[in-house]
Order: C-alpha cells, then structure tokens, then sequence
C-alpha cells in the first residue's frame, strides 16, 4: 500500500511539474497584437473616382480595376490603376501601373509595378516601377530605374524627382545616360 500511495505522489508531482513548465513556456510567447485587423470595409469593380479643385472643375479621375478599402489606416488598395490629373496651369498627364495604394488622406497615390507616366501635349512618357505621385503636391518620385522619352530625347538614368505643375521639371538623380536627336 505504501509503494501504490508513493508511486502515485511520485506521478502527481510530475504531472504538476510538467503542467507548471507548460504553463511558464506559454507565458513567454508573445501576446497578439492589439488593434483592429486589416480587413477591407468596402470594395469596387470597375471603379471610378474623381476630385475637384474649389471651383468645381475636374481636376483627377482616378479608375481601377479594382478599389479595396481599408479601415483600420484608411487605404485603398487598386487593381490596374489609370489615373488622368489636371494640374493647375491645365497640363494633362496619365499614370498608369499594375497595382497601386491611395493614402488615407488621398493625396499620394503610390503606383506599385511597371508604371508609367505620360505629359499629354507636348507630349513626354516616363517608364519605371514603383512610381510615388504626390498628388496635392504636383510631384512624382523613384528610387528605381527611369526611362524618359520625348520627341527627340531619350534620357535613362535611376532615381526621379519631377515637378508636374506646367512643362514639368524631372530630375534623374543617378546612372543618367542619354541621347538627344535635333528634330527638323
């Protein structure tokens, strides 16, 4: 009897000593994230969305694919991206990419993939991924390779800064090489 109630004791302890480790190594984990999840709160297919300056004229048109909105931060995420500004001395331009992610504030629109941008007249096209439009702002930005071209010029550098207000202003920052041909 005595050899039955030591063994048992014996096992018990084991088991609380198991169970108390257990526990210990579960307390150690890292706790879940506090916060609402990422989850999408509306979504369009075929989109459109426009905004206008203060007297009412169109001044972007953004279309997508696809619009997701996010609102734990207020993001939209696109599909196909297409977007047509006016900037305010009334040049046009297109941007386009295989994705894209409209900031909560919905001035900067970050075109992720192959993108580009075009100047409508005269007219310019700008070639590269991962493409930041500051869109109250006027303002384009790259870290990645750019290929700019434009009747007569070919420019490929890495890294843009460009002002879009008027003819635009573009900045290649490094690795520029280009060629320029005079037109009749």
């Amino acid at each position: 009897m005595k050899r039955r109630a030591a063994a048992a004791f014996l096992g018990a302890t084991a088991l609380a000593a198991a169970l108390l480790g257990l526990v210990r190594r579960q307390e150690g984990a890292a706790p879940p994230l506090p916060g609402p999840a990422h989850v999408a709160d509306w979504w369009v297919s075929e989109g459109e969305a426009v905004g206008f300056d203060e007297a009412g004229a169109p001044r972007r048109r953004l279309r997508a694919r696809r619009m997701v909105h996010y609102r734990d931060d207020g993001t939209t995420e696109l599909d196909a991206p297409r977007v047509a500004l006016v900037d305010a001395a009334g040049t046009r331009w297109r941007a386009e990419a295989e994705r894209g992610r409209l900031s909560a504030d919905r001035q900067r629109l970050r075109l992720e993939g192959a993108a580009r941008l075009e100047r409508l007249a005269p007219p310019a096209r700008l070639d590269t991924r991962d493409l930041l439009l500051e869109l109250d702002r006027e303002r384009a930005a790259t870290d990645a390779e750019v290929d700019f071209a434009a009747p007569g010029r070919r420019i490929r550098g890495r890294g843009l800064r460009a002002e879009l207000a008027g003819a635009g202003r573009i900045t290649l920052l490094a690795e520029v090489r280009g060629r320029h041909e005079p037109t009749p």
